[in-house]
């Protein structure tokens, strides 16, 4: 062998060595990208808190009961009076957009029953029934009461007359002829969480009754007063039907139910998602992320150019060497994502990998492109040798 031969041979020994390299810390910094920080199944962020009854949630955090919950009462004396729902809390601040303190699931084709805080604004949902008894999802609001720090005692009373919102006993806001249907509360109760398991959400928990009749206004005053002295006797006596959580175990990893509908809350040791939701369809919002989609594209354009390049260097025709290249990066997007399932801070979308795969293809379209322009920069370089 000539010697100018071995050592141009040499050069592309190393510049496909070179190649694979890259590839390799392409692949690596895509994976980085998606599954950072890569908490697979993480630590539930839950603990009691300490000196008075009550859980904190300081991050990715759950509760849940462990058995549906008794929405659909059939003894006659308690059908048609109403709900009472009381739910004591704590906010460390200003929450992002919108963040579940509690939630009843039941599944994917019923919007669950939630009381949700959004910035310092308390937000409850759920399906109601309007003046003409037609059913609809609707939410109803507390505007600025969630401050940093705020501890609340909210209660909520539902009947065929109205629903009513109380914050420490007084009525502050009514919905008349709004009724919250009875479906609402037959499913999973879930707190500090959404069904999906991908919310962070920062504060406590001190109390939780569910009463399936509708309380007076003496009657709610008369409860936050109870609750205050954890006289949970006397709420029992005032709705016999209740599932009522007072918090006061203070260690281990059950909240005990002392009503008599209803089963204990379980405080999960890892974060386990009440129903993950694998490659969700794009809603309207990720369809109109111009910065989100834009990112996904162009963080595979470099992958699809290389694999192009490298595939073109081992003779592979250019139709070929496209079509690979898509394939790994659809192959890479969908473990990116369907790995992200079990990742709390990250959310499996079907969009992600619809832009990842375009990413690829268009990367793979400018690394055919460019190859010629890459091949005599290459035959000058070995020249020069």
């Amino acid at each position: 062998m000539k010697p100018r031969i071995g050592v141009r041979l040499a050069v592309a020994s190393v510049s496909e060595a070179r190649f694979r390299h890259v590839l390799l810390a392409l692949l690596a910094s895509l994976l980085v990208a998606g599954l950072f920080p890569f908490n697979f199944l993480p630590a539930n962020q839950v603990s009691w808190l300490q000196g008075t009854r009550g859980v904190r949630f300081y991050g990715y955090g759950e509760v849940r009961a462990l058995q549906t919950a008794p929405g659909d009462l059939t003894d006659s004396a308690e059908a048609g009076s109403g709900t009472t729902v009381e739910l004591w809390i704590g906010c460390e601040g200003a929450g992002p957009e919108v963040s579940g303190v509690l939630a009843v699931y039941h599944s994917r084709d019923r919007k669950p029953f939630a009381i949700e805080q959004s910035m310092t604004d308390l937000i409850l949902g759920g399906v109601v029934r309007d003046p003409q008894g037609r059913p609809e999802f609707r939410h109803m609001s507390l505007d600025e009461v969630l401050d940093a720090g705020a501890q609340h005692f909210v209660t909520i009373t539902t009947s065929k007359d109205g629903t009513t919102i109380y914050l420490e006993g007084e009525p502050r806001k009514a919905y008349p002829s709004v009724e919250l249907t009875r479906d609402n509360f037959d499913g999973i109760l879930l707190l500090g969480q959404t069904p999906h398991g991908h919310q962070e959400w920062h504060g406590d928990v001190r109390g939780l009754a569910i009463y399936w009749k509708v309380l007076t206004p003496d009657e709610v005053a008369a409860n936050y007063e109870a609750w205050r002295r954890g006289d949970w006797r006397e709420l029992r006596t005032r709705a016999p039907a209740a599932a009522i959580y007072p918090f006061d175990e203070r260690s281990g990893a059950l909240v005990h139910n002392r009503g008599n509908r209803g089963g204990d809350l379980a405080i999960p040791l890892r974060l386990h998602a009440l129903d993950p939701v694998m490659l969700a369809v794009p809603s309207h919002h990720d369809l109109t992320n111009v910065s989100d989609i834009t990112l996904n594209i162009a963080g595979f354009v470099p992958f699809g150019g290389m694999v192009v390049v490298y595939l073109k260097n081992r003779r592979w025709s250019n139709a070929k060497a496209v079509m690979a290249a898509v394939a790994a990066g659809l192959v890479i997007s969908l473990l990116i994502e369907l790995l992200q399932v079990l990742l709390p801070s990250r959310d499996s979308s079907l969009l992600d990998v619809i832009n990842n795969t375009l990413g690829s293809g268009i990367g793979a379209g400018l690394g055919v492109t460019a190859r010629p322009w890459l091949q005599r920069m290459g035959r000058s370089t070995s020249a020069h040798i």
